[in-house]
C-alpha cells in the first residue's frame, strides 16, 4: 500500500526565551490510503505539534515529512498549494473553526474557491448541497450561520468543509472533546464511514482511548515528544508494552472499579525544557534502572506489528501485574 504520507525522522525544536525546546525527535510514521492512525498521549506530548509539522505549518529541524511521496522540504511555492488539496483538516473547536460571517454554504465552498477556480457557482453550489447531505445535514442549513446550530451541527460543517475538495488524508486533531458523548458517537461514525468509502486516509489525535478503539486501526503513543510505542490498536489496547500506555490505560475510570494501581512513581512529569537523560519516561516509572538513564532507547519489535521503546518490555513491566519493581529510578 503506497502512503499517502509519511514521517522520516521528524524532529521540531523551538527556542523559548534563549532555551532550546525539543517539541518531537526522531518520528516516523506513514498512513495508507483508507487507513486510520491514531495518536494519544498527555497534553505536553507533542500531539499537535506533530499535525502541524506534517501539516506544513511547522518546519521541522530534522527529518522529513512527504506527501503522496514528494518532500514537502523541496517542494516550490505553487506545488505545495496543489498538493494542500489532498490534505484537510477537522479540528477541535467546531464553532471556532467557522468563520462567524460566513454561512455554512460559504464556509463549505471556501476550500473550492481555493482549489477549484474554474467551478462555476452553479456547480459550487450543487457540490456543496450534496457533501451537506453526505455528512447527515438538510441542504437547506446551507443559509444558517454557526451561531444558529448545534455543536455536533457546527462539527459535521467542519468536516464537509474539510471533505469537498475529496482529501486524500484527514487530520483530526481532537475533533471529538467539545461534543456530548451522544453527538461524539454519531461523528466516529460519520469519519468512519467517510474513511470506508471514500478511501481517505485518518490521522486521529485524541485523549480518548474508546475512541480511537472505534476509528483506527493502528496506535502511536506519544509522551515528551517520543514515541513509546506503535502497533495495531488492539494489540496495544489489550496487551500494552510500555508502561506508559499502561499508565494510560488504567487512567481510564471504570464504573464501579476501584482505581487500579498506577504504574509510575509520585513524580511529575518532566521538564521539555530538560528531560531526563535516556528514557526520557524513566522518572516516572516504577520498573526504572540505571541503565534505563544511559541511553534513549529504541523501538524494539515486541509482537507481530508492536514496537516498543522499552529495553524492559520483554519482561511483562507493563502488564497487569506490572513485573518486579526497581529499586533505582534516577
Amino acid at each position: 500500500m503506497s502512503a499517502v504520507i509519511e514521517a522520516r525522522g521528524l524532529a521540531v525544536r523551538y527556542q523559548v526565551r534563549g532555551r532550546d525546546f525539543r517539541a518531537l525527535e526522531a518520528i516516523t510514521l506513514s498512513i495508507g490510503a483508507g487507513e486510520a492512525l491514531g495518536v494519544v498521549g498527555e497534553s505536553g506530548a507533542g500531539k499537535s505539534t506533530l499535525a502541524r509539522a506534517l501539516l506544513g505549518l511547522v518546519a521541522p529541524g530534522s527529518g522529513q515529512v512527504l506527501w503522496l511521496g514528494q518532500d514537502l522540504a523541496t517542494l516550490a511555492p505553487e506545488a505545495r498549494r496543489r498538493l494542500r488539496r489532498h490534505v484537510s483538516v477537522v479540528f477541535q473547536d467546531p464553532v471556532a473553526s467557522l468563520d462567524p460571517r460566513f454561512t455554512v454554504a460559504a464556509s463549505v465552498a471556501e476550500p473550492l474557491g481555493v482549489h477549484s477556480p474554474t467551478l462555476g457557482p452553479a456547480a459550487r453550489a450543487r457540490a456543496v448541497e450534496a457533501m451537506l447531505e453526505r455528512v447527515g445535514l438538510a441542504a437547506t442549513l446551507g443559509r444558517r450561520y454557526p451561531h444558529e446550530l448545534s455543536g455536533g451541527q457546527c462539527q459535521r460543517v467542519a468536516i464537509a468543509r474539510a471533505m469537498i475538495t475529496r482529501p486524500q488524508l484527514l487530520i483530526c486533531d481532537e475533533p471529538l472533546s467539545a461534543l456530548d458523548v451522544s453527538v461524539q458517537a454519531q461523528i466516529v461514525n460519520l469519519l468512519d464511514e467517510l474513511r470506508r468509502e471514500e478511501g481517505t486516509a485518518l490521522l486521529v489525535i485524541s485523549h480518548n482511548l474508546a475512541v480511537l478503539r472505534q476509528l483506527c486501526s493502528r496506535l502511536l503513543v506519544l509522551y515528551l515528544g517520543r514515541v513509546m510505542e506503535e502497533g495495531p490498536c488492539a494489540t496495544l489496547l489489550a496487551r500494552p508494552g510500555h508502561p506508559y500506555t499502561r499508565l494510560l490505560l488504567d487512567s481510564v475510570p471504570v464504573f464501579g472499579a476501584w482505581p487500579r494501581r498506577a504504574a509510575l512513581t509520585a513524580e511529575e512529569p518532566a521538564s521539555p525544557f530538560a528531560p531526563p537523560s535516556g528514557c526520557v519516561f524513566r522518572n516516572r516509572c516504577r520498573h526504572a534502572e540505571d541503565a534505563c538513564a544511559a541511553e534513549v532507547p529504541s523501538l524494539e519489535a515486541l509482537a507481530a506489528g508492536q514496537r516498543v521503546a522499552c529495553r524492559r518490555a520483554a519482561e511483562g513491566v507493563a502488564s497487569p501485574a506490572g513485573g518486579a519493581v526497581s529499586p533505582a529510578r534516577r
